[in-house]
């Protein structure tokens, strides 16, 4: 390269008779290399950490994605570019992004992109490559990497409100004692809940047996094919789920082949997680305990079915996002 410089100033000043000029000229092309050649060594020593904040989130919050720069001192203020992938792990869909940032300079600083995503999901982030212009603006220098982060997407919650209502109207009533039943307390298997005394009277009511079988209260998920279908899919769950947790009743949550004991708002992460990251399997066996069935019909999408051994309710999509405050749960 200096060989090459040290000629072409040459040929000017044959050229031109002018040995100023040429020494100019040798000049910038001397600047130029030194600065192609700090940023090509720059990136080659680059070194990306990447994460995302928060690591848990609802559909369309603001999340980080977040890059430092290690392994170089310094490096002058310029233009850079990162390409990443975003992937949606349960869908299967993926993207590739390319977004520019100025990067101050300073060591221990990167990138900080804002990010929502609009389908709950495991989302996962791969940094493919980080591109850095030199201080003159003429060159990129590429620096490949494989830099990896995932954030969890939840699915909405709305409140049940006409479900809600009549527990509260169930638990300000005067205790009833029938044959074989009891009122509910915190601590009782909620899958002795008996759903037509509660639909049909408004009492928390379950079965007092003397011989303990071992039922379980499931809520059973089967998954639609149609992926379009699986927010509100999750949502229609999320939002059942939640509020009879919030009412103290623990579940069993069946996904496929696998079973979830869910007893913690906490625990939500853990299970959507495992939702997620595995692979449905549709055959999930004869299930005769009481509970709650979840599922789509091949035949009709519009609409979400929440199945019990008493009734099946359905959830209309179209207008899901208005909230489920009049899902007639159970009646």
């Amino acid at each position: 390269m200096i060989i090459g410089i040290i000629f072409l100033s040459m040929i000017y000043v044959i050229l031109y008779q002018d040995i100023i000029g040429g020494c100019l000229l040798a000049s910038l092309f001397v600047l130029v290399f030194i600065s192609w050649w700090i940023v090509r060594r720059k990136a080659s020593k680059l070194r990306v950490e990447v994460s995302l904040e928060p690591k848990a989130a609802s559909r369309n919050d603001e999340i980080l994605l977040k890059g430092v720069f290690t392994g170089i001192r310094c490096l002058d203020a310029v233009e850079c570019e990162v390409t990443y992938q975003v992937r949606y792990w349960l869908m299967g869909r993926k993207k590739v992004i390319k977004e520019k940032f100025e990067y101050a300079g300073r060591g221990g600083e990167g990138f900080q992109i804002p990010l929502k995503f609009e389908h709950c999901d495991e989302v996962h982030i791969t940094v493919a490559k980080i591109r850095i212009r030199d201080i003159t603006g003429l060159f990129w220098a590429e620096k490949f990497v494989k830099s990896k982060a995932g954030v969890l997407i939840m699915p909405d919650a709305y409140p049940l409100g006409l479900m809600f209502d009549r527990v509260v109207e169930a638990k300000t009533k005067n205790q009833y004692e029938y044959d074989g039943l009891k009122e509910y307390h915190p601590g009782d298997k909620s899958s002795r809940i008996h759903w037509k005394l509660l639909a049909g009277k408004n009492l928390m009511m379950v079965k007092d047996l003397e011989d303990e079988k071992e039922e379980k209260l499931l809520i059973r998920l089967s998954l639609p094919d149609q992926e379009e279908a699986y927010d509100d899919f999750f949502t229609v769950f999320f939002s059942i789920s939640k509020f009879f947790l919030e009412q103290e009743m623990p579940q069993t949550v069946c996904w496929g082949t696998r079973e979830f004991y869910l007893e913690r708002y906490q625990q939500y992460e853990e299970l959507f997680g495992l939702m997620f990251a595995s692979d449905f399997n549709e055959d999930s066996g004869d299930v005769e305990s009481e509970g709650i069935h979840i599922f789509m019909k091949s035949s009709d999408t519009d609409f979400i079915y929440v199945e019990t051994g008493s009734e099946t309710n359905a959830v209309d999509r179209s207008v899901l996002e208005q909230g489920i405050y009049d899902l007639e749960l159970f009646l």
